[in-house]
């Protein structure tokens, strides 16, 4: 919905998800509120199912489940075609859970290392572009895809 605002009624969001009840229940959302921009798109656990090319992708508290539960090869399909999806000069954007201090409290769930991250996703031909801690337990990373 955010993103929706953010790229305006001439920018296009594409909403996956793996799991149909979570697309019906965006489909009924963008239908009660008349939103335009937003497409859902059931996708699969190793493809993002987009055959168009995008800005930006955006992935928030998934990383570590991929990294966790995920197959070497589902995990590579899966970046694969996250870089298919971009537009060269594209941003892939991911927030996650890091481990914190013993005397902090953790963030919910389970937790990988900012550092796995970007040594994964250089070894799959993504540039670090910035790192930015939201709060102790919370990161943003953004890579650039060169389309190369």
């Amino acid at each position: 919905y955010r993103f929706s605002k953010l790229v305006g009624p001439a920018g296009m969001v594409y909403s996956m998800d793996t799991k149909q009840q979570h697309i019906d229940f965006l489909n009924e959302f963008i239908n009660i509120n008349h939103i335009t921009n937003i497409t859902p798109i059931t996708s699969k656990i190793d493809d993002i199912c987009l055959d168009k090319k995008a800005d930006y992708a955006f992935m928030c508290s998934l990383y570590h489940i991929i990294y966790g539960v995920s197959s070497e090869p589902q995990r590579s399909a899966l970046i694969t075609s996250i870089k298919k999806g971009l537009k060269p000069g594209g941003k892939f954007v991911i927030v996650d859970n890091g481990p914190v201090a013993d005397n902090q409290l953790p963030y919910h769930g389970p937790y990988i290392t900012r550092e796995m991250i970007i040594f994964q996703l250089a070894y799959y031909g993504f540039e670090l572009e910035s790192y930015e801690q939201i709060i102790p337990q919370r990161y943003m990373l953004t890579f650039k895809w060169n389309g190369n």
